[in-house]
Protein backbone atom coordinates (compact mmCIF):
# COMPACT_ATOMS: atom_id res chain seq x y z
CA UNK A 1 0.00 0.00 0.00
CA UNK A 2 1.41 3.95 -0.66
CA UNK A 3 1.89 5.81 2.27
CA UNK A 4 3.38 9.33 3.02
CA UNK A 5 6.12 9.55 5.61
CA UNK A 6 6.91 12.60 7.19
CA UNK A 7 10.60 14.67 6.35
CA UNK A 8 11.21 14.35 10.17
CA UNK A 9 11.29 10.64 9.78
CA UNK A 10 14.43 11.13 7.45
CA UNK A 11 15.47 14.61 9.11
CA UNK A 12 18.70 12.70 11.02
CA UNK A 13 19.72 10.85 8.60
CA UNK A 14 19.70 14.53 6.46
CA UNK A 15 21.44 16.12 8.89
CA UNK A 16 24.35 14.04 9.25
CA UNK A 17 24.96 14.25 5.37
CA UNK A 18 24.58 17.99 5.46
CA UNK A 19 27.52 18.10 8.68
CA UNK A 20 29.62 15.61 6.43
CA UNK A 21 29.02 18.23 3.81
CA UNK A 22 29.50 21.72 5.42
CA UNK A 23 31.15 20.70 9.22
CA UNK A 24 29.73 20.45 12.66
CA UNK A 25 27.94 23.25 13.84
CA UNK A 26 24.49 24.73 14.10
CA UNK A 27 23.71 23.70 10.31
CA UNK A 28 22.55 20.28 11.02
CA UNK A 29 20.11 21.54 14.05
CA UNK A 30 18.71 24.16 11.50
CA UNK A 31 18.05 21.66 8.61
CA UNK A 32 16.86 19.82 10.81
CA UNK A 33 14.00 22.56 11.97
CA UNK A 34 13.81 23.11 8.82
CA UNK A 35 12.92 19.48 7.28
CA UNK A 36 10.70 19.08 10.60
CA UNK A 37 8.93 21.92 10.08
CA UNK A 38 8.72 23.79 6.86
CA UNK A 39 8.93 20.76 4.54
CA UNK A 40 6.49 18.87 2.61
CA UNK A 41 5.97 14.96 3.48
CA UNK A 42 7.68 13.01 0.97
CA UNK A 43 5.93 10.56 -1.35
CA UNK A 44 6.92 6.98 -1.20
CA UNK A 45 5.35 3.18 -0.93
CA UNK A 46 6.02 0.03 0.69
CA UNK A 47 7.18 -3.10 -1.61
CA UNK A 48 5.72 -6.69 -0.78
CA UNK A 49 8.90 -7.16 0.75
CA UNK A 50 8.70 -4.49 2.95
CA UNK A 51 11.29 -2.23 1.94
CA UNK A 52 10.60 1.66 0.65
CA UNK A 53 10.03 2.58 -2.31
CA UNK A 54 10.69 6.83 -3.40
CA UNK A 55 8.60 7.79 -5.78
CA UNK A 56 11.07 9.45 -8.51
CA UNK A 57 8.81 12.41 -9.30
CA UNK A 58 9.01 13.84 -5.78
CA UNK A 59 9.78 17.52 -6.20
CA UNK A 60 10.74 17.70 -2.39
CA UNK A 61 13.25 15.05 -3.03
CA UNK A 62 15.14 17.76 -4.90
CA UNK A 63 14.58 20.96 -3.07
CA UNK A 64 17.85 20.42 -1.11
CA UNK A 65 20.74 18.50 -1.88
CA UNK A 66 21.08 17.13 1.65
CA UNK A 67 17.55 15.56 1.73
CA UNK A 68 18.48 14.03 -2.27
CA UNK A 69 21.55 12.50 -0.91
CA UNK A 70 19.70 11.29 2.25
CA UNK A 71 17.11 9.41 0.24
CA UNK A 72 20.10 8.07 -1.84
CA UNK A 73 21.64 6.43 0.45
CA UNK A 74 18.37 4.97 2.24
CA UNK A 75 17.91 3.67 -1.19
CA UNK A 76 21.04 1.88 -1.43
CA UNK A 77 20.65 0.26 1.79
CA UNK A 78 17.74 -1.47 0.79
CA UNK A 79 17.40 -5.13 0.60
CA UNK A 80 16.16 -5.40 -2.70
CA UNK A 81 14.15 -8.90 -3.56
CA UNK A 82 14.69 -10.88 -6.98
CA UNK A 83 11.03 -10.03 -7.31
CA UNK A 84 11.82 -6.68 -7.25
CA UNK A 85 15.24 -7.12 -9.71
CA UNK A 86 12.60 -9.21 -12.07
CA UNK A 87 10.05 -6.63 -12.29
CA UNK A 88 12.53 -3.79 -12.31
CA UNK A 89 14.78 -4.78 -14.78
CA UNK A 90 12.70 -8.49 -16.07
CA UNK A 91 14.42 -11.80 -16.92
CA UNK A 92 16.86 -12.90 -20.19
CA UNK A 93 15.53 -15.21 -22.45
CA UNK A 94 18.49 -17.42 -21.75
CA UNK A 95 17.72 -17.62 -18.36
CA UNK A 96 14.03 -18.25 -19.11
CA UNK A 97 14.14 -20.99 -21.83
CA UNK A 98 17.18 -22.42 -19.79
CA UNK A 99 14.04 -22.74 -16.96
CA UNK A 100 11.92 -24.13 -19.33
CA UNK A 101 14.07 -26.70 -20.84
CA UNK A 102 14.76 -28.13 -17.04
CA UNK A 103 11.24 -28.35 -16.51
CA UNK A 104 10.66 -30.10 -19.86
CA UNK A 105 13.36 -32.34 -19.31
CA UNK A 106 12.12 -33.05 -15.54
CA UNK A 107 8.63 -33.96 -17.22
CA UNK A 108 10.02 -36.28 -19.57
CA UNK A 109 12.15 -37.63 -16.59
CA UNK A 110 8.92 -38.66 -14.46
CA UNK A 111 7.01 -40.16 -17.75
CA UNK A 112 9.61 -42.43 -17.98
CA UNK A 113 9.71 -44.26 -14.48
CA UNK A 114 6.90 -46.44 -15.40
CA UNK A 115 8.95 -48.17 -18.25
CA UNK A 116 11.83 -47.90 -16.29
CA UNK A 117 10.02 -49.77 -13.12
CA UNK A 118 8.71 -52.46 -15.98
CA UNK A 119 12.35 -52.93 -17.41
CA UNK A 120 13.80 -53.40 -13.83
CA UNK A 121 10.93 -55.82 -13.02
CA UNK A 122 10.96 -58.04 -15.88
CA UNK A 123 14.81 -58.37 -15.82
CA UNK A 124 14.82 -59.31 -12.33
CA UNK A 125 12.12 -62.19 -13.32
CA UNK A 126 14.16 -63.64 -16.31
CA UNK A 127 16.95 -63.41 -14.21
CA UNK A 128 15.71 -65.41 -11.39
CA UNK A 129 13.91 -67.75 -14.19
CA UNK A 130 17.09 -68.60 -16.60
CA UNK A 131 20.32 -67.42 -14.17
CA UNK A 132 18.49 -70.00 -11.34
CA UNK A 133 21.14 -68.37 -8.66
CA UNK A 134 19.34 -69.85 -5.74
CA UNK A 135 20.60 -73.29 -7.21
CA UNK A 136 24.06 -72.74 -8.48
CA UNK A 137 23.91 -71.18 -4.71
CA UNK A 138 23.16 -74.27 -3.19
CA UNK A 139 25.62 -76.13 -5.09
CA UNK A 140 28.09 -73.83 -4.77
CA UNK A 141 27.91 -73.42 -0.91
CA UNK A 142 27.54 -77.14 -0.06
CA UNK A 143 31.27 -78.14 -2.37
CA UNK A 144 32.89 -75.13 -0.76
CA UNK A 145 31.72 -75.95 3.31
CA UNK A 146 32.07 -79.91 2.52
CA UNK A 147 36.36 -79.20 1.36
CA UNK A 148 36.35 -76.90 4.47
CA UNK A 149 34.49 -78.83 7.05
CA UNK A 150 34.86 -82.59 6.28
CA UNK A 151 38.57 -82.69 4.56
CA UNK A 152 40.40 -82.98 7.69
CA UNK A 153 43.93 -85.18 9.11
CA UNK A 154 45.32 -85.27 12.31
CA UNK A 155 42.93 -87.61 13.03
CA UNK A 156 42.89 -89.06 16.47
CA UNK A 157 40.24 -92.37 16.22
CA UNK A 158 36.88 -91.09 14.27
CA UNK A 159 37.75 -87.29 14.75
CA UNK A 160 40.06 -85.56 12.29
CA UNK A 161 41.31 -81.93 14.58
CA UNK A 162 42.95 -80.19 11.24
CA UNK A 163 41.19 -78.46 8.30
CA UNK A 164 42.05 -76.67 5.14
CA UNK A 165 42.88 -73.30 7.01
CA UNK A 166 45.37 -75.37 9.36
CA UNK A 167 47.18 -76.15 6.68
CA UNK A 168 51.02 -74.20 7.14
CA UNK A 169 53.48 -76.38 5.75
CA UNK A 170 54.16 -78.37 2.81
CA UNK A 171 54.08 -81.24 5.35
CA UNK A 172 50.76 -80.16 6.34
CA UNK A 173 50.09 -80.32 2.58
CA UNK A 174 50.33 -83.79 2.25
CA UNK A 175 48.91 -85.10 4.84
CA UNK A 176 45.69 -82.70 4.19
CA UNK A 177 45.38 -83.98 0.79
CA UNK A 178 46.29 -87.34 1.61
CA UNK A 179 44.07 -88.24 4.77
CA UNK A 180 41.52 -85.40 4.08
CA UNK A 181 41.16 -84.55 0.43
CA UNK A 182 41.26 -87.54 -1.01
CA UNK A 183 39.41 -89.33 1.27
CA UNK A 184 36.36 -86.78 0.67
CA UNK A 185 35.97 -87.18 -2.45
CA UNK A 186 36.63 -90.75 -3.29
CA UNK A 187 34.57 -92.28 -1.04
CA UNK A 188 33.76 -96.27 -2.80
CA UNK A 189 31.81 -97.17 0.43
CA UNK A 190 28.63 -96.48 2.15
CA UNK A 191 29.36 -95.38 5.52
CA UNK A 192 28.30 -96.16 8.71
CA UNK A 193 27.86 -94.20 12.26
CA UNK A 194 30.36 -94.78 15.02
CA UNK A 195 30.19 -97.24 18.20
CA UNK A 196 29.87 -96.33 21.58
CA UNK A 197 33.04 -96.48 22.99
CA UNK A 198 33.97 -98.38 25.80
CA UNK A 199 34.71 -95.00 28.16
CA UNK A 200 30.66 -94.86 28.06
CA UNK A 201 30.21 -98.11 28.72
CA UNK A 202 30.38 -100.07 25.37
CA UNK A 203 27.81 -101.00 23.23
CA UNK A 204 23.73 -100.44 24.37
CA UNK A 205 22.79 -103.58 22.49
CA UNK A 206 22.78 -107.41 22.65
CA UNK A 207 24.93 -107.66 20.06
CA UNK A 208 28.48 -105.91 19.22
CA UNK A 209 27.72 -103.32 16.74
CA UNK A 210 30.56 -103.72 13.99
CA UNK A 211 30.20 -101.50 10.91
CA UNK A 212 32.39 -103.69 9.39
CA UNK A 213 30.51 -106.30 9.08
CA UNK A 214 28.04 -104.40 7.41
CA UNK A 215 27.25 -103.70 3.72
CA UNK A 216 29.70 -101.38 1.71
CA UNK A 217 27.02 -100.76 -0.99
CA UNK A 218 22.94 -100.81 -1.37
CA UNK A 219 21.16 -101.30 -4.33
CA UNK A 220 18.43 -99.68 -3.67
CA UNK A 221 14.79 -99.87 -5.72
CA UNK A 222 14.86 -98.21 -9.13
CA UNK A 223 19.11 -98.06 -9.33
CA UNK A 224 20.92 -99.67 -12.33
CA UNK A 225 24.04 -99.88 -9.59
CA UNK A 226 24.46 -99.81 -5.94
CA UNK A 227 24.92 -96.90 -4.24
CA UNK A 228 27.32 -95.56 -3.79
CA UNK A 229 28.22 -95.33 -7.06
CA UNK A 230 31.79 -94.77 -8.74
CA UNK A 231 32.51 -91.16 -8.83
CA UNK A 232 30.03 -90.01 -7.16
CA UNK A 233 30.21 -86.93 -4.86
CA UNK A 234 28.02 -85.28 -1.90
CA UNK A 235 25.14 -88.37 -2.92
CA UNK A 236 23.63 -86.02 -5.55
CA UNK A 237 26.49 -85.05 -7.72
CA UNK A 238 28.94 -86.72 -9.69
CA UNK A 239 32.82 -86.16 -10.24
CA UNK A 240 33.53 -85.64 -14.20
CA UNK A 241 36.92 -87.58 -14.92
CA UNK A 242 39.51 -86.87 -12.05
CA UNK A 243 41.40 -84.70 -10.01
CA UNK A 244 43.99 -82.48 -11.59
CA UNK A 245 46.74 -80.71 -9.64
CA UNK A 246 49.04 -77.89 -10.91
CA UNK A 247 51.03 -75.38 -9.89
CA UNK A 248 52.53 -71.63 -10.72
CA UNK A 249 56.33 -71.89 -10.57
CA UNK A 250 58.52 -68.90 -9.73
CA UNK A 251 62.07 -69.78 -11.57
CA UNK A 252 65.37 -69.90 -8.83
CA UNK A 253 68.05 -66.61 -9.31
CA UNK A 254 70.76 -65.37 -7.04
CA UNK A 255 70.29 -62.21 -8.72
CA UNK A 256 66.84 -61.86 -7.87
CA UNK A 257 68.23 -61.55 -4.01
CA UNK A 258 68.55 -58.52 -2.50
CA UNK A 259 72.08 -58.20 -0.46
CA UNK A 260 73.16 -54.71 1.42
CA UNK A 261 74.79 -52.58 -0.72
CA UNK A 262 77.84 -52.37 1.63
CA UNK A 263 79.24 -56.11 1.96
CA UNK A 264 80.12 -58.18 -0.73
CA UNK A 265 77.72 -59.94 -2.53
CA UNK A 266 79.63 -63.04 -3.14
CA UNK A 267 80.06 -63.85 0.42
CA UNK A 268 76.45 -63.17 1.48
CA UNK A 269 75.33 -65.83 -1.55
CA UNK A 270 77.76 -68.80 0.01
CA UNK A 271 76.13 -67.87 3.54
CA UNK A 272 72.59 -67.78 2.04
CA UNK A 273 73.42 -70.62 0.67
CA UNK A 274 70.25 -70.85 -2.39
CA UNK A 275 69.07 -68.66 -4.79
CA UNK A 276 65.86 -66.27 -4.09
CA UNK A 277 62.45 -66.93 -5.69
CA UNK A 278 60.50 -63.64 -4.99
CA UNK A 279 57.01 -63.35 -6.12
CA UNK A 280 54.20 -60.52 -5.48
CA UNK A 281 51.36 -63.48 -5.13
CA UNK A 282 49.45 -63.32 -1.92
CA UNK A 283 51.28 -60.37 -0.29
CA UNK A 284 48.12 -59.08 0.84
CA UNK A 285 44.74 -61.26 1.08
CA UNK A 286 44.06 -63.11 -2.11
CA UNK A 287 40.72 -62.79 -3.92
CA UNK A 288 38.45 -64.81 -5.62
CA UNK A 289 39.45 -63.64 -9.50
CA UNK A 290 42.81 -64.29 -8.27
CA UNK A 291 42.14 -68.36 -8.42
CA UNK A 292 40.69 -67.62 -12.02
CA UNK A 293 44.40 -66.91 -13.74
CA UNK A 294 45.06 -70.38 -15.71
CA UNK A 295 48.40 -68.97 -17.17
CA UNK A 296 51.63 -69.97 -16.90
CA UNK A 297 50.46 -73.45 -14.69
CA UNK A 298 52.93 -76.28 -14.69
CA UNK A 299 53.89 -79.60 -12.94
CA UNK A 300 50.72 -81.08 -14.44
CA UNK A 301 49.39 -84.70 -12.31
CA UNK A 302 45.90 -86.22 -12.32
CA UNK A 303 44.38 -88.92 -10.03
CA UNK A 304 41.63 -90.52 -12.11
CA UNK A 305 39.25 -92.79 -9.55
CA UNK A 306 37.52 -94.48 -12.65
CA UNK A 307 40.91 -95.51 -13.37
CA UNK A 308 42.99 -96.11 -10.25
CA UNK A 309 41.60 -97.29 -6.76
CA UNK A 310 41.83 -95.32 -3.81
CA UNK A 311 45.08 -97.33 -3.00
CA UNK A 312 46.80 -96.53 -6.19
CA UNK A 313 46.15 -92.88 -5.99
CA UNK A 314 47.61 -92.74 -2.12
CA UNK A 315 50.70 -94.47 -3.44
CA UNK A 316 50.42 -91.84 -6.32
CA UNK A 317 50.27 -88.83 -3.50
CA UNK A 318 53.13 -90.73 -1.62
CA UNK A 319 55.61 -90.47 -4.62
CA UNK A 320 55.13 -86.61 -5.72
CA UNK A 321 55.31 -85.66 -1.95
CA UNK A 322 58.63 -87.73 -1.26
CA UNK A 323 59.81 -87.03 -4.94
CA UNK A 324 60.18 -91.04 -5.98
CA UNK A 325 62.55 -91.32 -3.47
CA UNK A 326 61.02 -94.15 -2.57
CA UNK A 327 60.66 -95.35 -5.98
CA UNK A 328 64.99 -94.84 -6.59
CA UNK A 329 65.33 -96.52 -3.39
CA UNK A 330 63.87 -99.69 -4.23
CA UNK A 331 65.98 -99.78 -7.17
CA UNK A 332 63.67 -98.43 -10.06
CA UNK A 333 62.00 -95.58 -10.95
CA UNK A 334 59.51 -96.82 -13.08
CA UNK A 335 56.71 -97.68 -10.38
CA UNK A 336 57.29 -93.85 -9.64
CA UNK A 337 53.86 -92.57 -10.48
CA UNK A 338 54.93 -88.77 -10.61
CA UNK A 339 55.35 -88.43 -13.72
CA UNK A 340 57.17 -84.96 -13.65
CA UNK A 341 58.91 -86.11 -10.11
CA UNK A 342 60.91 -89.16 -12.11
CA UNK A 343 61.85 -87.18 -15.00
CA UNK A 344 64.24 -84.13 -12.46
CA UNK A 345 67.08 -84.88 -12.09
CA UNK A 346 68.25 -85.08 -9.51
CA UNK A 347 64.83 -86.05 -7.87
CA UNK A 348 62.64 -83.86 -5.89
CA UNK A 349 59.33 -83.54 -4.76
CA UNK A 350 56.66 -82.19 -6.70
CA UNK A 351 55.98 -79.03 -4.00
CA UNK A 352 59.60 -76.88 -3.25
CA UNK A 353 60.59 -73.50 -2.61
CA UNK A 354 59.71 -71.96 -6.32
CA UNK A 355 56.46 -73.15 -6.11
CA UNK A 356 54.03 -69.88 -6.14
CA UNK A 357 50.39 -71.28 -6.18
CA UNK A 358 49.05 -74.96 -6.24
CA UNK A 359 45.62 -75.96 -7.82
CA UNK A 360 43.93 -78.52 -7.25
CA UNK A 361 40.92 -78.78 -9.69
CA UNK A 362 37.77 -81.19 -10.48
CA UNK A 363 34.69 -80.73 -12.97
CA UNK A 364 31.03 -81.37 -10.59
CA UNK A 365 28.08 -82.23 -12.41
CA UNK A 366 25.19 -82.35 -10.37
CA UNK A 367 21.98 -84.27 -12.45
CA UNK A 368 19.01 -82.81 -10.32
CA UNK A 369 20.01 -79.09 -11.47
CA UNK A 370 21.85 -79.95 -14.52
CA UNK A 371 24.81 -77.79 -13.82
CA UNK A 372 28.46 -78.05 -13.96
CA UNK A 373 30.62 -76.58 -11.39
CA UNK A 374 34.50 -76.04 -11.52
CA UNK A 375 35.93 -76.65 -7.84
CA UNK A 376 39.29 -75.39 -7.55
CA UNK A 377 40.86 -75.46 -4.10
CA UNK A 378 44.02 -72.87 -4.02
CA UNK A 379 46.93 -72.68 -2.02
CA UNK A 380 49.00 -69.30 -2.35
CA UNK A 381 52.29 -69.42 -1.08
CA UNK A 382 53.86 -66.23 -0.31
CA UNK A 383 57.10 -64.88 0.30
CA UNK A 384 56.88 -63.80 3.61
CA UNK A 385 56.03 -67.84 4.08
CA UNK A 386 52.36 -67.41 4.43
CA UNK A 387 50.03 -70.04 2.68
CA UNK A 388 46.62 -68.71 2.40
CA UNK A 389 43.73 -70.97 1.30
CA UNK A 390 40.68 -70.71 -0.62
CA UNK A 391 38.17 -72.59 -2.42
CA UNK A 392 36.69 -71.15 -5.56
CA UNK A 393 33.66 -72.29 -7.68
CA UNK A 394 32.38 -71.51 -11.15
CA UNK A 395 29.29 -73.09 -12.35
CA UNK A 396 27.35 -73.01 -15.15
CA UNK A 397 23.84 -74.85 -17.09
CA UNK A 398 24.01 -77.26 -19.42
CA UNK A 399 21.12 -76.58 -22.47
CA UNK A 400 18.08 -78.96 -22.07
CA UNK A 401 17.32 -80.95 -25.42
CA UNK A 402 14.05 -82.39 -24.02
CA UNK A 403 12.69 -78.95 -22.21
CA UNK A 404 11.17 -76.22 -24.10
CA UNK A 405 11.76 -72.60 -23.70
CA UNK A 406 10.19 -70.73 -20.50
CA UNK A 407 8.23 -67.85 -21.17
CA UNK A 408 10.88 -65.61 -19.76
CA UNK A 409 13.51 -67.15 -21.78
CA UNK A 410 11.16 -67.39 -25.24
CA UNK A 411 10.40 -62.83 -23.98
CA UNK A 412 14.35 -62.54 -23.79
CA UNK A 413 15.33 -64.56 -26.98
Amino acid sequence: PSMRLSAATIAGEAARVHREQHGHGNHGEALNMELGQGRAPLQLSVTGAGTLQFEPDDPEVNKDAAMQRAVNKLKSQQKVSLSDVVKREGVKQSIYLDYIKTEIDTEATCLELPLTIIVLVSFAVMATSMLRQDQLFAMEEAYEFDIFENANFAWSGNFGHKGLQDVNSYADFWSWMRLGFLGLMVQPDWFYSEGMPQALGGPITTSSYDPGQLPTSWLFKGYEQSAPVRNDYLRYSKMVGGIRMRQKVIPADYQSCRFPFATDASILRNWLGKPCVPSPMAQLTPEFQEAEDFTDLAREEFLFPDLEDFAEMTRKLIDMEDGCARAAAAGSLDSCRCTWCKEQTPQQPWIDEQTARVEISQIIYNPQYGAYTYVSVNLMFNRGGQIHKFVHCMSSYIPFEDQGKTAPEAILL
